[in-house]
């Protein structure tokens, strides 16, 4: 429907929520954002777990005032208001509910102090030192303060703040990857991104410097509201608000988790049969689910860059087609349209070294017919 992509499914008409170009608009008046949001950079909280860049584009996501408190999720500690029993030690459990029907959309979880761990079941978590323990009861037991939950990651950097691409400041590039979330640049989150030609650099700030592309030639996507390219196959995902509003009311709370945003991408990673990509995503301001297939390697070849985009399209012609796969799994079943969004990244500093090269070689070969045009005069 116009610029929006839409999909009907049992009676439910689901579309993303672009700002279409007007023709009748004059041009500076269109800032590229759902709603026409002016691109402020006061970021919000919402009850759901997701950080939009300012109130506007929360209000336009269908959030009311009473919905949203100033300050990115980030920033917030849920276990301030002590909301665990006694004998109960409080640790911040952060996720992106995909319905407001999560009443509330809890942001933490209670461990027993008093319990033995041995009775807590296997879920390893990771704490600021690097140390891994078999679930959060030992890493309370030993005083440790959580990094991420999961186990302790390789192949990333452990501490040096990042800014993912949903907005939110992560401790570390490792505990931005554990949440399943892509890094857009390194320090605090400080700017909105515009939404224009897929694979360029969308921030108009001195202050944010995006990192190199992994490589000169790749597939990729600047995801909406970020700022930086990111090479990798991409695909943007709908899911159907009342299949997931009628899951959770069959759960009726016992596995709401299974129906947050980390819960889809975790499943969609066990969809995913080349082992050098991984799966990041979350969701977009446009209210659709963007999916990142990244190379686990961070100097990646040409043949696992390519292998990532062609799982990336593989996960949307499943999603497409309805395959079993998909809709035989809870956290999958919502999803009801994919659509593949990668295409060639940009390389801004390739492009000012090769722009300032060709304009030498014009000044040299300018110079050259000149000498020679006032020798034969």
């Amino acid at each position: 429907m116009e610029c929006n992509t839409c999909s009907c499914y049992a009676g439910e008409i689901v579309c993303t929520k672009k700002q279409c170009r007007n023709p009748l608009t004059r041009e500076i008046a269109f800032t590229s954002l759902p709603c026409n949001c002016i691109p402020h950079h006061v970021p919000v909280c919402g009850r759901n777990g997701i950080t939009y860049p300012n109130s506007c584009l929360a209000k336009c996501a269908g959030l009311s005032d009473s919905d949203f408190e100033f300050g990115p999720c980030s920033s917030k500690n849920p276990c301030d208001s002590n909301p665990c029993g006694e004998g109960e030690v409080c640790l911040a459990r952060r996720q992106v509910c995909l319905s407001l029907l999560h009443k509330p959309c809890d942001q933490f979880t209670c461990v027993s102090a008093r319990d033995a761990c041995s009775s807590h079941p296997m879920a390893p978590v990771c704490d600021t030192e690097g140390v891994q323990y078999n679930n959060l009861c030992y890493l309370v037991r030993y005083g440790k303060t959580l990094a991420y939950e999961g186990p302790c990651l390789v192949g990333c950097e452990r501490t040096g703040l990042v800014c993912g691409v949903d907005g939110n400041t992560y401790s570390s590039e490792c505990a931005a990857m554990a949440a399943s979330v892509a890094v857009d640049y390194r320090g605090y989150c400080a700017a909105l991104g515009y939404i224009g030609a897929p694979g360029e650099v969308q921030c108009r700030s001195d202050a944010i410097q995006c990192p190199a592309p992994v490589s000169p030639h790749c597939m990729g996507v600047t995801p909406p509201g970020a700022c930086c390219p990111i090479c990798a196959g991409a695909l943007r995902i709908l899911y159907s608000q009342k299949q997931v509003d009628r899951a959770l009311y069959a759960l009726r709370g016992s596995a709401m988790s299974a129906l947050s945003v980390h819960a889809v991408l975790k499943a969609l990673e066990r969809q995913v049969q080349t082992a050098q990509c991984s799966v990041r995503g979350h969701l977009t301001l446009e209210l659709d689910l963007l999916v990142l297939l990244v190379p686990t390697s961070n100097e990646p070849s040409t043949v696992q860059l390519e292998a990532c985009v062609q799982e990336a399209e593989k996960l949307a012609a499943l999603i497409t087609n309805t395959s079993p796969r998909i809709v035989s799994e809870l956290s999958l079943s919502p999803l009801i349209a994919a659509q593949v969004v990668h295409s060639q990244v940009a390389s801004s500093a390739h492009s000012v070294v090769l722009g300032s090269s060709s304009i030498l070689i014009l000044a040299l070969i300018l110079r050259f017919v000149l000498t020679i045009s006032n020798t034969h005069t």
